[in-house]
C-alpha cells in the first residue's frame, strides 16, 4: 500500500508543487511546505510507477480517497512506501529524506 499525500496548490499560491525540482525556490520550496501536505489517499500497489498510472488513470477501486482533495497525482505529490518517501519529479520520483 502507498500512502499519498497532497497540496492544496491554492493556499500556497503564487507557488506550486508542479515547480519541484526547478532549483528555484521562489517557484516551490519543499521545505516550507513539508508540513501542508495531507495524506488524501491511499492505493493498492506497492510499486511507485504503478501508482503513478493507478492514480491518474484508475482503475479506481485500488484507491481509497481520504480526502475530498485527492486529485490525480502529478509533480509535487508525495508517495510513502514502507515508510519511505519519494516526491514525484518531472521524471520519476526523488526519495525524500523527511
Amino acid at each position: 500500500m502507498i500512502k499519498v499525500f497532497q497540496l492544496d496548490s491554492y493556499k500556497i499560491m503564487p507557488e506550486s508543487p508542479t515547480f519541484y525540482g526547478m532549483n528555484d525556490k521562489k517557484l516551490f520550496d519543499l521545505d516550507k511546505h513539508i508540513d501542508n501536505y495531507e495524506h488524501t489517499a491511499t492505493i493498492d500497489t506497492n510499486d511507485l510507477d504503478e501508482a503513478f498510472k493507478i492514480g491518474n488513470i484508475g482503475p479506481i477501486g485500488k484507491i481509497d480517497r481520504f480526502s475530498l482533495k485527492f486529485h490525480s497525482l502529478s509533480v509535487g505529490d508525495i508517495l510513502e512506501l514502507n515508510k519511505e518517501k519519494y516526491i514525484v519529479a518531472s521524471f520519476g520520483f526523488d526519495k525524500l529524506g523527511v
